[in-house]
């Protein structure tokens, strides 16, 4: 998984993750009458096309994953404003999304263990969501003689899992600070220790929403019970939380991505000795035609595709080249082999970096540890993107323009 991916869906997790509070806030307005009905819906629809313009990834079952949502919405402010009781047939769009879902999630190219893991808890969540709603739909339409709190039952299973995660997220938490004191490379679990306080900051103040709001809903339908909160409470909780969460995430949102990542490397270390030598093929090739790299650091090249300007620019380069020799013989010669010894592989710092990674780019590294890497991760060691080929440069082009001697296609 590349960081970019990474960053991408820990950005869409903060923005669903704000807009729930703020639902939650409006909603709560309109429970003690203080907003319209339509005000946290339409948040819902302005919530839901932002997802379906930015997040889909181009993926027709995210887009209508999204609209059917969006045409829920619009169908209970309709039947809402109009009086009219057909709630059920809110459960339709539902179970419509959920099944669009199911196949968005099937078709993921993602098969590492804790995506699969979360896909999965998506996919859960969804099921339960139509059950909630299923629930609620019967008893407005008097479907079902249950009380209220009888209604509420999954709601009851939600806020326990919830606990439950967040008891069991201090406890991971703690058994990894005792496992690691006193120890000196407490530094490599940095990042995880951050993270695990960013999800545990999480779970208690999603569990203190939910169960703040489930007892003022029911106070509100006239369930009598004895522990009453009140709407104020909640309205300055999210706000806490909406504050607090924006800064602690953004704090720690380079940790967060550095931890992700090193679980994808961890998993494809574990899976790496089962499958360099199944269906893996490297094969070595000269090239046919002239491919010239352009180097913009030590560990980055850029393949140029104009043969006209890598033509005239190694012209030029050339011609310059030909003028500092003459003036400055001596000088080259003393410079040259104190160049070649700065300049070594940065993984085994023995061999000159004469090979570049494709299709990121990526150089630095020579060309018996490029095989090495390509064999045993098949990734980027910078960024983790899939080794397509090989490309071996030649190792006495001084300038920012490096002919490509062979290529090694990667495939498998």
């Amino acid at each position: 998984m590349q960081k970019d991916v990474v960053e991408f869906t820990l950005k869409c997790f903060c923005f669903k993750y704000l807009y729930y509070n703020i639902y939650v806030l409006l909603f709560t307005l309109f429970q003690y009458q203080s907003a319209p009905m339509a005000l946290p819906l339409v948040l819902t629809i302005l919530y839901e096309i932002v997802m379906l313009l930015k997040y889909t990834e181009g993926k027709i079952q995210k887009k209508f994953d999204h609209l059917f949502h969006i045409l829920l919405q619009i169908y209970v402010i309709t039947i809402y404003y109009l009086g009219l009781n057909y709630y059920i047939f809110c459960n339709t769009f539902l179970i419509l999304s959920f099944i669009v879902n199911i196949g968005c999630n099937k078709n993921s190219e993602d098969q590492y263990e804790h995506s699969t893991i979360i896909r999965l808890t998506i996919i859960f969540y969804r099921f339960c969501l139509i059950i909630s709603v299923l629930c609620i739909t019967l008893k407005l339409n008097a479907y079902v003689n249950w009380t209220w709190a009888q209604t509420f039952w999954w709601y009851w299973m939600f806020l326990s899992g919830l606990v439950g995660t967040t008891i069991t997220i201090l406890l991971i938490l703690i058994s990894k600070i005792f496992s690691i004191y006193n120890r000196s490379e407490i530094l490599n679990y940095k990042s995880e220790i951050k993270t695990l306080i960013w999800t545990l900051y999480i779970s208690i103040l999603s569990s203190l929403i939910a169960g703040i709001w489930i007892i003022n809903t029911l106070n509100i339908l006239e369930v009598d019970l004895n522990l009453k909160f009140g709407d104020c409470i909640m309205y300055i909780l999210i706000s806490f939380n909406v504050l607090m969460f924006s800064a602690i995430s953004k704090y720690l949102f380079n940790d967060i991505v550095e931890f992700v990542l090193s679980l994808n490397q961890l998993e494809s270390r574990d899976s790496s000795p089962n499958t360099p030598n199944q269906d893996q093929k490297i094969k070595k090739e000269p090239t046919k035609t002239q491919i010239f790299l352009q180097k913009f650091s030590s560990a980055y090249f850029k393949q140029i595709k104009d043969p006209e300007i890598v033509i005239l620019k190694c012209t030029n380069q050339n011609e310059i080249d030909t003028e500092r020799n003459t003036n400055n013989k001596i000088i080259q010669k003393s410079q040259d082999p104190q160049q070649q010894q700065d300049y070594k592989c940065i993984i085994c710092c023995e061999n000159p970096p004469n090979a570049v990674l494709m299709n990121c780019g990526h150089g630095g590294i020579c060309y018996q540890c490029a095989i090495q890497m390509a064999k045993k991760n098949k990734e980027c060691f910078l960024c983790r993107q899939n080794i397509k080929e090989i490309y071996e440069i030649a190792e006495k082009d001084v300038s920012i323009l490096k002919r490509v001697i062979s290529k090694t296609r990667i495939s498998g």
